[in-house]
């Protein structure tokens, strides 16, 4: 169940990420893609980092997107970790969710541009 017209942000690795439009659209289309409505993030593990005041001030405003997050079947997340992280500071941890098998992950990692200042 994907929907349409869905964007998705790269994650970001050290000189790499992780191109997650393609690899949610090449997943699905060959069918191993996985939607849960009802994901439970209370062990998604992700890149730690402490929420910025406009990003919680934001939520509390509007409200959590509820845009599916991706994540893999090791419970990593690729995309949604602002989401994820105030949803467990919330005590509100079930959203949904795209899983991803971890052994697809590497065919979608992609080397960063190196700017050059000339």
């Amino acid at each position: 169940m994907l929907k349409s017209k869905q964007l998705f942000s790269n994650h970001l690795l050290e000189n790499e990420y992780i191109d997650i439009n393609l690899l949610v659209m090449t997943l699905n289309a060959i069918g191993v893609l996985k939607y849960k409505d009802t994901y439970d993030v209370i062990n998604t593990r992700s890149k730690d980092f402490p929420l910025k005041p406009s990003v919680i001030s934001f939520y509390e405003n509007n409200g959590v997107c509820k845009d599916p997050i991706v994540v893999t079947d090791d419970d990593f997340c690729l995309d949604g970790r602002h989401r994820v992280a105030y949803r467990k500071e919330i005590n509100d941890t079930v959203c949904s969710a795209y899983i991803a098998p971890k052994e697809y992950i590497p065919s979608f990692i992609k080397r960063r541009a190196v700017s050059r200042n000339y």
